[in-house]
């Protein structure tokens, strides 16, 4: 067959598409359908055509040219596909089952017009020897056609539709297993399997080998009656094309072969019968996570954890595999030693592992908490991070896992710290393996989020040391706690930049002013104080959170750069009426800070049955004053919300200031130097309440059949009726709506009301001498400070506008007692 030049090429493209078949997921098993649909018509030309290449008439090169080209269009929508994501596949997914389907009505072409040009040939062979019109065929035609004979009996001038045995197909398909997974080292060993016929005429089947090199197909040796094997890096398939008798090596998807129940491949690890393992008498059993059911005990006298996988059978055995298979191929500190695994006569099948005495992190934290410094619990977080992310890092390069699937893994899998205090990263659920997720987030934030859901409350941020109305927890340990979790927040990265991550590691577990180096990266943590971790965090732009308080806070009383503290009473409650001023840092100009002022408004009500709010835009005025457009139409409810603040840009320099500074400060004034408060936002909310006052006039239902002529009054070209435009149209359910109906209201405007919206402007000010104010005006005039602004009439505007309330709110920094120990 290689001699012949069109189904050479023809199997060449067939060897490619097969290869390519080996990247894709998504419609796999379609594609490798049509793949053997053409193998199966492949070999098909080489039983009928045998050795008698050499007198193929032009009509079967013809037909051969079709075929290939047809190999050829297959083959380059199958590498299109495969080079593209796996999300624009998932969008085109209906296109790329169309041109599938297509391919296989041009692959019926193809076979037919081979079909044709092989009977055309028998007829012409066959020659005199047909029976005339009319003659009743009583003896079928025998035709030699190289070494095989032909039977031919004419019966209809109809062509039967091409179809061929799947039976016979398979029985030149032999199932090609797939490389080994890639080792630790940086060969990867590829392996090939050939067959060939003894001189009997049997088909055998070399042993595997190791192929060292890559080596091409060569398709321009005329003399050669074998291909040479093409040897790619992964799953693949060999074609050898010689005598009848040699066969078409395929590698074949898993569902079309039965389901792998043995491991064959045990690199070395030892097998054993659970009579081997010597259970421990007070073992622990384990719970939950991947690690559920695993019991310590001693194998020959080496301490282990024995992981037995217990259920169904078929899916216990499914998940033993997968895990085995899994293990063998990571080595890491930081992932589950496999020491060995059950053999075949053991009835519920193990893993061995030599992580033993393990225990939960949280149940490390909190013991570290209540014996050990700030400092170390930081430090821990800090190393249970870094580990996790090395590990995550080296199992997708193991692996070969995109950073998607990579996240579904480290944030499914279950984690246990082992005797050294190192963190364990189990391996993922095997549902997890067909989730297909998508996230706006790295592998850092991923891993950064299961720490902070090993504190208080998922780790959320809270807002003062110290909660008095938690009575189930004491104030020492809620102090510790509450600085723990906020500085956690601070120093876990949650970058998308892995390199970066790294280097902020790096810097955090006290090397901030060496390079990095991932190589001579310590794999041991120096000690370090609070005061040194919070040094390093502040270095590095991440100590940026804040204590706040919005309750009982009166407004204008606090300043940027107060600094003081709260006498401790009975219980320690912090009673923000007793804070007392020790200095303004910013007036005595003791400390610099950049600081700023923000200004911002948001405007409610409800629209469409649900409460919206809007933000509103301002115009600055001389002397700090900011203006807001108010734009009512009839019948509307609002409530305004008016913020000023003022702010220290950089709020590490606060943290720095009090670090450096705190100690002597409170010596200077009797004070605990962690009971002082620095002041870094301070601020007014400030709420109105805006009520129109017209009521809108609708006919009612016995005159609307008189008036349906009237068209509904508009202005601005936007007809009100519509509620679109202004404000918050439509005629919701809940609370009191503006004017307007939704589309399709029956009802009909009396006409001749003043439906125009109202217009009215704001003006606020954080400077606690300034009284806002409504206006018709968009301009603001100073009064002097005992002169009350002027207010609108309701009367007149037939709207209430005024301030509702006014509340103060303020952030804070604030140190732990350990930031001034060494």
């Amino acid at each position: 067959m290689l001699q012949f030049t069109p189904a050479k090429a023809a199997a060449s493209v067939l060897l490619l598409i097969f290869q390519t078949i080996q990247t894709i997921q998504t419609n796999k098993h379609d594609c490798h359908r049509l793949a053997r649909r053409c193998l199966s018509l492949l070999l098909d030309m080489r039983d009928q055509l045998a050795d008698n290449w050499d007198a193929a008439p032009p009509s079967l090169i013809k037909a051969m040219k079709k075929f290939e080209e047809t190999l050829q269009e297959i083959y380059e929508f199958m590498k299109l596909a495969a080079e593209q994501k796996w999300g624009k596949r998932f969008m085109r997914k209906t296109t790329i089952e169309n041109a599938i389907a297509d391919y296989n009505a041009a692959l019926d072409d193809a076979a037919r017009a081979f079909q044709i040009a092989t009977l055309i040939n028998i007829h012409l062979a066959v020659g005199d020897a047909t029976p005339n019109k009319g003659e009743a065929v009583s003896e079928p035609t025998t035709v030699s056609v190289g070494s095989r004979r032909t039977e031919v009996v004419q019966r209809s001038a109809t062509l039967p539709p091409y179809t061929s045995s799947r039976t016979e197909v398979m029985t030149d398909v032999q199932v090609l297993t797939a490389s080994p997974a890639p080792t630790r080292s940086a060969t990867t060993t590829s392996v090939a399997i050939t067959s060939r016929s003894n001189s009997s005429g049997q088909s055998t089947r070399s042993a595997l080998s190791p192929l060292s090199s890559i080596d091409l197909i060569d398709l321009s040796s005329p003399a050669s009656t074998d291909f040479d094997c093409a040897e790619v890096d992964s799953p693949r398939m060999l074609i050898s094309f010689g005598s009848v008798e040699e066969e078409l090596l395929e590698t074949m998807d898993e569902g079309d072969r039965e389901e792998e129940t043995v491991i064959t491949e045990h690199h070395g690890f030892n097998r054993y019968h659970q009579s081997q393992f010597r259970m421990k008498g007070k073992s622990r059993t384990i719970k939950e996570g991947w690690w559920a059911g695993a019991l310590e005990g001693d194998i020959n006298g080496q301490k282990s954890v024995m992981l037995r996988y217990e259920g169904e059978r078929k899916s216990a055995v499914k998940r033993f595999i997968r895990d085995v298979k899994v293990l063998q191929n990571v080595y890491h500190p930081n992932l589950p030693q496999l020491v060995g695994y059950s053999n075949d006569e053991t009835p519920t099948p193990f893993i061995l592992l030599a992580n033993v005495q393990t225990r939960l992190p949280q149940a490390l934290l909190l013991d570290s908490l209540k014996n050990a410094s700030l400092a170390r619990c930081a430090q821990l977080l800090l190393q249970f991070y870094r580990d996790t992310l090395d590990a995550a890092l080296y199992y997708q390069r193991q692996l070969n896992l995109s950073d998607s699937k990579l996240q579904d893994y480290v944030e499914t899998a279950s984690y246990r710290i082992d005797m050294e205090q190192s963190v364990i990263m189990g391996l993922p659920p095997p549902e997890i393996d067909g989730v297909v997720s998508w996230r706006n987030y790295g592998v850092a934030h991923s891993i950064r989020n299961i720490y902070l859901k090993l504190l208080p409350n998922d780790g959320l941020l809270p807002k003062q040391p110290v909660d008095t109305s938690d009575e189930s927890t004491s104030i020492e340990m809620q102090s510790r706690l509450n600085h723990l979790t906020v500085l956690a927040r601070m120093i876990l990265p949650s970058l998308d930049n892995v390199s970066v991550v790294r280097e902020r590691l790096h810097k955090l577990l006290g090397n901030m002013h060496d390079e990095y180096d991932d190589e001579e990266e310590p794999l041991e943590i120096q000690p370090m104080s609070l005061r040194q971790i919070r040094h390093a965090a502040i270095s590095i732009g991440a100590h940026q959170a804040t204590w706040h308080e919005n309750t009982g806070i009166p407004p204008n009383k606090f300043s940027v750069g107060d600094l003081g503290y709260i006498p401790k009473g009975d219980g320690e409650q912090m009673d923000w009426s007793n804070f007392v001023a020790i200095c303004n840092v910013l007036t005595e100009d003791t400390a610099k800070f950049e600081v700023s002022s923000v200004a911002g408004a948001k405007q409610g009500g409800w629209h469409n049955g649900r409460h919206q709010w809007d933000e509103l835009a301002s115009f600055e005025l001389p002397g700090g004053v900011h203006g807001w457009t108010i734009v009512v139409p009839p019948e509307a409810d609002y409530t305004v919300d008016v913020v000023h603040s003022t702010e220290i840009v950089r709020v590490p320099d606060a943290w720095r200031y009090l670090l450096d500074a705190g100690k002597d400060l409170a010596k200077k004034h009797g004070v605990q130097p962690e009971d002082l408060i620095l002041i870094t936002r301070a601020g007014t909310d400030q709420r109105f309440k805006i009520r129109d006052l017209r009521q809108v006039q609708y006919w009612s239902a016995s005159h609307a059949p008189a008036i349906r002529g009237f068209h509904q009054p508009q202005f601005g070209g936007h007809h009100l009726h519509h509620g679109q435009g202004m404000g918050f149209g439509g005629h919701g359910q809940f609370g009191h709506q503006p004017f307007g109906s939704q589309a399709g209201d029956p009802r009909r405007l009396v006409p001749g009301q003043d439906l125009a919206p109202k217009i009215f402007y704001l003006f606020t000010s954080s400077e606690k001498d300034h009284e806002p104010y409504f206006s018709l005006t968009p301009m603001h005039t100073p009064r002097p400070s005992n002169e009350k602004p002027p207010q609108l009439n309701p009367s007149v505007v037939r709207c209430f506008a005024s301030l509702d309330m006014t509340w103060g709110f303020l952030n804070y920094v604030q140190l732990h007692a350990e930031d001034f120990t060494e």
